[in-house]
């Protein structure tokens, strides 16, 4: 290596062609970087004492350094950004100069020989300065004078800062632009191919992680040290289709997308600022096993199913569906595990159907978890580690009974607490209360209403008249402050300043009220006369039983649970592992087993992780203990039964822990009377088969 200092101008004139080799980064310098570069140069001129100004270094390699060609071709890797920049100044120096007729120690054709064309060669060494794709085309229509190709480019930053820069030559005293130019110096550093390590260089040269992004890194050190042929097919089979996957999406996409590579390859999740230094470590690692081409190939496919997800525009229209509503709830953390996902469901490892439910349990675990209230900070470790969990010859039932197997502050909320906490929570306020109201909307139909233009309303008044208050009663404060925010009381309009604080029969009859609303929302309104607490209760009530179909619980088959159950640490649990055994819930425990036992002296009791399962044939009842009592599982559908009081809740469909398709929850020793037949009646199928 030598680094020696040097004027920046006499470093253009020699006979040279400065070549921004594939792997680099577009030019990127923006308006403000130009306009301070300018006004350095401006100073510099402008200083008569002044003999230099220090701008920074350039650092290539050549074949050789000691024998170079007549026009050495040198591989830039660092400082094409201010190399760039300087020659798009003296572009609009040279045009400007060319308007203007003045002098100023040099004319146009020399600003055009000396620095910006090797005027003794033809073809591809006439340019002394050789960019990336779409880059080159654009500095080359300027430097050509193409006026076609210029406005072609006109969105490009080379035109656009090539645009500053002649506006400002315009304005100024171009012999002080010159001047400026002319006292620039630069630490010039030359590498010599196979002896210098340009890759440990530019590491160092950018350790501080300013300049480039850790995806920037990343493809330096993937193509940097490749023969230039092997270097340009890894970059246009691959690496150019993995940028332009990220071309629309935000900066920080391209990282992110390199982060949960990473998460899904280690199943650790490397820290935001450590991303290059991981990638070293698992690419090393992993070109030792597959080669470098495979481990290029598989970054491309993974980027591949992010930046579709990212975008919502994967060939199928279900799961696109699905993630413009995850990608509503934000939840970058569960992007290493929906990726995975994606790409196990493209190698056929599972189908449509199986997918799409675990997106939509992967949206219902979030959604659940952001309305009673559990903080997100233990999610990313959650989804970086699921994959692994997951037994892919049971996928679907694995990744339901590993949700399942989530407790504490990681825990997959019940449908108890989940419908609990939306009664009464100030959804107003909600982070995610349009979401949760579109949702409830548009959910089972297929005329699909867009939202987007409707607000929340209100039912019963932020601010309310006399009318309201007389309707409410004396405790009108107390409801008021109670009841505004909550889900019963709140729905969706596109006449909100109509509907105002007016009474309720107003809104309900006004033209455009609640009567004539399209909105599904309002359907119960037209019906109901009075709005009052309770009024606000039974819809709050029917809405949040609702939200059980839209975010549903997991549900894991008997068999593979039992399975799990059986093998998970051959463990033995007993009575007292089970957190609610209060003393009414062990009565009422006692008694069903009791019952059980006396119907048939073969039925076996297991007490499992979560519940326990009554077995004869086949499980027949389990029990959970709950907050509130104990829930009966029956192993018999609400089809086979016979419930006269209707009783029974439905779980096909459902997500819930113990086995049976059909719950009934028991309170009190009074309910007893009416879970005995029930039991009996799937014991009599049992015994029929």
């Amino acid at each position: 290596m030598k680094a020696v200092e040097q004027n920046f101008l006499k470093f253009l004139q020699s006979p040279s062609q400065f070549v921004v080799p594939i792997y680099q980064r577009k030019y990127s310098w923006s308006i403000p970087q130009c306009k301070k570069l300018l006004q350095d140069v401006l100073v510099a001129g402008k200083d008569d004492e002044s003999f230099g100004h220090f701008t920074g270094s350039i650092v290539y390699i050549t074949k050789d350094v000691f024998h170079a060609a007549v026009i050495n071709q040198l591989s830039i890797i660092d400082g094409q950004q201010r190399l760039t920049t300087l020659s798009l100044m003296i572009l609009a120096l040279r045009n400007a100069l060319e308007i203007q007729k003045k002098e100023i120690g040099i004319s146009t054709r020399k600003l055009t020989n000396y620095y910006l064309v090797n005027s003794d060669e033809e073809d591809d060494l006439f340019y002394k300065l050789v960019l990336t794709e779409g880059d080159n085309q654009a500095i080359r229509s300027i430097l050509d004078s193409d006026k076609a190709a210029i406005d072609a480019y006109k969105e490009s930053r080379i035109v656009q800062n090539y645009n500053y820069f002649f506006n400002e030559m315009m304005k100024s005293e171009l012999k002080v632009v010159y001047e400026g130019l002319k006292k620039l110096m630069i630490i010039d550093v030359s590498l010599e191919q196979g002896k210098d390590n340009p890759q440990l260089i530019f590491e160092s040269l950018n350790s501080t992680g300013l300049d480039l992004s850790q995806s920037d890194l990343i493809r330096n050190y993937i193509l940097m040290d490749l023969d230039p042929k092997l270097q340009s097919t890894m970059y246009r089979k691959y690496w150019l289709k993995i940028e332009q996957l990220f071309t629309d999406h935000p900066e920080n996409a391209f990282d992110r997308f390199s982060r949960d590579y990473l998460t899904i390859k280690t199943g650790r999740i490397p820290r935001q600022d450590r991303i290059y230094e991981s990638f070293k470590r698992y690419f090393k690692s992993a070109i030792s096993k597959l080669g470098l081409e495979q481990v290029v190939k598989d970054f491309y496919d993974y980027s591949k199913i992010f930046a579709d997800l990212l975008s919502a525009v994967t060939p199928n229209q279900k799961v696109n569906a699905l993630m413009q509503e995850i990608n509503e709830l934000r939840v970058n953390v569960a992007y290493p595990f929906l990726v995975q996902t994606y790409h196990d469901f493209d190698n056929k490892v599972i189908n449509q159907e199986q997918l799409i439910t675990i997106y939509r349990l992967v949206e219902s675990y979030v959604f659940r978890r952001a309305v009673v209230g559990i903080p997100t900070n233990s999610l990313n470790k959650t989804f970086a580690t699921l994959n692994a969990k997951i037994d892919k010859a049971h996928y679907l039932d694995s990744f339901c009974y590993e949700l399942l197997q989530l407790d504490s502050y990681k825990r997959f909320p019940s449908d108890e607490e989940f419908e609990r906490e939306l009664k009464i929570k100030d959804i107003y306020n909600f982070q995610r209360s349009k979401y949760l109201l579109s949702k409830l909307e548009n959910f089972d139909t297929k005329e699909i209403i867009d939202l987007n233009k409707y607000s929340i309303e209100h039912i019963m008044p932020q601010t309310l008249n006399e009318k309201w208050k007389e309707i409410l009663g004396q405790d009108w404060k107390t409801i008021h402050t109670q009841y505004l925010n909550r889900l019963g009381n709140l729905t969706l309009t596109r006449y909100n300043s109509e509907l105002s604080n007016q009474e309720f029969e107003g809104k309900r009859k006004m033209k455009n009220g609640f009567i004539y609303s399209p909105i599904r929302l309002n359907r119960m309104l037209a019906e109901v006369e009075q709005w009052d607490p309770s009024a606000i209760d039974r819809r709050g009530n029917l809405l949040s039983r609702r939200t059980l179909n839209i975010w549903q619980y997991p549900s894991v088959s008997p068999d593979y649970c039992e399975q799990r159950e059986e093998t998970v640490d051959n463990v033995s649990y007993t009575i007292e592992d089970y957190e609610f055994r209060s003393k009414p819930n062990l009565e009422l425990f006692t008694a069903i087993q009791d019952y059980l036992i006396n119907l048939n002296a073969d039925i076996t009791v297991k007490y499992n992780k979560h519940y326990v399962v009554f077995r004869f044939r086949s499980n027949l009842t389990s029990v959970m203990f709950t907050k509130e009592g104990i829930s009966v599982n029956i192993n018999a559908s609400v089809d086979e039964l016979t419930d006269p009081k209707g009783l029974l809740r439905d779980l096909r469909g459902i997500g819930h822990w113990a086995t049976g398709e059909s719950e009934i929850k028991i309170f009190s020793p009074v309910q007893l009377d009416d879970v005995y037949p029930l039991i009996h009646q799937a014991y009599a199928i049992q015994m029929e088969i």
